[in-house]
């Protein structure tokens, strides 16, 4: 799961948030509203890392599972539906924007570690 950015509020509060439409609807002055928008792009990318060495875990965990012949709990996964399940959750990871706030590719059910 992502990091939430946080931050102290004006009054002093402590808060956190994983969105830009959270963090603008927490109703700042313009100019504070600003500075914790970019101190949010810098907290995205410094997250940036981990979430790629969690995506290319995930990659690592998968890719015996697109070869011929291959088997999860005693089953060929190329005669089986499961391998469109994996194929699947490969191209998510691929698509995944870890820069932004777009939740992490979840993986098939029946897959677990």
């Amino acid at each position: 799961m992502k990091k939430p950015f946080r931050f102290v509020m004006p009054n002093g509060d402590i808060s956190e948030v994983f969105s830009e439409s959270e963090l603008i609807g927490l109703l700042l002055q313009p100019e504070e509203e600003a500075r914790r928008l970019i101190h949010l792009a810098h907290h995205w990318k410094s997250e940036a890392t981990n979430e790629q060495t969690w995506r290319n875990n995930e990659y690592l965990a998968t890719d015996y599972m697109v070869l011929p012949y291959s088997r999860y709990q005693g089953e060929v996964l190329s005669t089986s539906s499961r391998l469109r399940d994996i194929i699947d959750y490969r191209d998510k990871l691929h698509d995944y924007k870890y820069e932004t706030e777009e939740p992490r590719p979840i993986r098939p059910l029946w897959f677990d570690k």
